[in-house]
């Protein structure tokens, strides 16, 4: 009786030992991501970064972007071994990360997070028009102490296109629901927060006096007729393509991003023609006609409000901006208004003959670089706006160039993920 009853006492015992391994075993965790652009981000468009996919025409299936991970694991003497990259399973160790069942979730494999309260990654992450789940244009490397996330090869820049860097996160360790991520069905993840490595740029022109009223007879009125034409800017003067090379220290607040935010310049530069830039009618002697509301003349066929997508580069004295324009003369009836009034006269006039009112103009045409409130430079992240407005009464011509943020028009600032 007495062996009874020890052998029942050892199966006890050992039941509530598997009871007890089962509950405390820690399960393995998957790694996911929070995506979104730096404006302001709301449930209902996920960070805008799926609704700037959308302006590419990606739809959120076939959204994506790479990623390159770093672990410091556990030495097993307290501290940590030297960072490791962490996708083995990848290609070339650059992860895809795509937009599956209302998550960001790699697209190769499943990934875990280390369990050694000692282990920590890093991530690095960018996203690129041109790559595809089997290319990798960019890349990310570790020599001590620094991180680098690099396009190394010369990238050629089209009329729409996209290139965006993500902050570095650090010393991820599970899956957190930072306040700044709203996303239904996405609250843990990896915060992976976008900035544009491209700028763009959009030339608009407006007639700043339509008609006045003859002072002598105010029921008649002189009507003008404005058409800028023949516009032109020097062959290479516009950079197209070329390197972009980011740093960071361990633990750096953001990447130590290139001098005045301006990609290195290729060896063999190609350059865009002015027909690629402007309308075809505005570069030849057809002309386009202006109204009080700002004509873009960019082409109409590429980015939102008909921006073109440039290089980050610094603007030259050679580029020069020439046109010609044609004002038609006419007067009439002020009810009637221009349809109805009769021809004067016509003359075309060249960029360089216009009283400049302002406007930055020399014997070879307008000179970009000099209007300072945008500066010498088109940077990262920036949309710029050059407005000329024409006045034919005065023979003027104003200018108004603006330069804001690329994703809304509005300077935004937001809490930077693990800053």
């Amino acid at each position: 009786m007495k062996k009874l009853y020890t052998i029942l006492a050892i199966a006890a015992v050992a039941a509530v030992g598997c009871a007890k391994t089962e509950v405390v075993s820690t399960p393995d965790v998957k790694i996911g991501y929070q995506v979104a652009n730096y404006s302001t981000q709301t449930k209902a468009d996920d960070g805008g970064f799926l609704k700037e996919m959308e302006a590419f025409s990606i739809a959120a299936a076939d959204a994506m972007f790479k990623s390159v991970a770093f672990i410091n694991a556990d030495n097993g003497n307290g501290g940590q071994e030297a960072p490791a990259r962490f996708y083995a399973a990848a290609t070339d160790q650059v992860e895809t990360i795509k937009y599956a069942s209302n998550q960001w979730a790699p697209a190769g494999a499943d990934y875990y997070w280390p369990k050694s309260p000692n282990s920590d990654i890093d991530f690095f992450s960018w996203f690129d028009l041109t790559e595809t789940a089997d290319t990798h244009v960019a890349n990310a490397t570790f020599s001590s102490p620094t991180y680098t996330l690099a396009w190394t090869a010369d990238r050629t820049i089209a009329l729409k296109d996209n290139v965006m860097y993500a902050d570095p996160v650090w010393k991820q360790k599970k899956n957190t629901k930072p306040a700044t991520y709203h996303k239904d069905g996405v609250t843990e993840g990896v915060p992976t927060l976008f900035h544009h490595a491209l700028a763009q740029v959009r030339f608009q022109f407006k007639q700043k006096t339509m008609s006045k009223v003859d002072t002598k007879n105010t029921s008649n009125s002189t009507f003008w007729v404005v058409k800028v034409k023949n516009i032109t800017i020097p062959a290479n003067t516009l950079k197209k393509n070329g390197t972009l090379s980011l740093t960071a220290a361990k633990d750096a607040t953001n990447w130590t991003v290139p001098a005045h935010n301006i990609w290195g310049a290729a060896a063999s530069a190609a350059y865009w023609a002015t027909a690629d830039i402007f309308l075809a009618n505005a570069v030849s002697s057809t002309g386009i006609e202006l109204t009080s509301v700002a004509q873009t003349f960019s082409k109409t066929d590429q980015m939102a409000d008909e921006y073109i997508t440039v290089l980050p580069q610094q603007i030259g004295d050679a580029f020069l901006l020439n046109f010609d324009i044609e004002i038609e003369t006419k007067y009439g009836t002020t009810a009637g208004g221009a349809g109805s009034a009769t021809h004067v006269s016509t003359e075309t006039i060249h960029v360089k003959d216009f009283a400049n009112g302002g406007a930055i103009v020399n014997n070879s045409g307008i000179q970009l670089n000099l209007m300072t409130a945008i500066g010498s430079y088109w940077q990262m992240n920036k949309k710029y706006t050059y407005l000329f407005n024409i006045d034919p009464a005065t023979t003027t011509i104003l200018y108004d160039p603006a330069v804001e943020d690329w994703a809304t028009d509005v300077n935004h600032t937001q809490e930077i993920p693990n800053a």
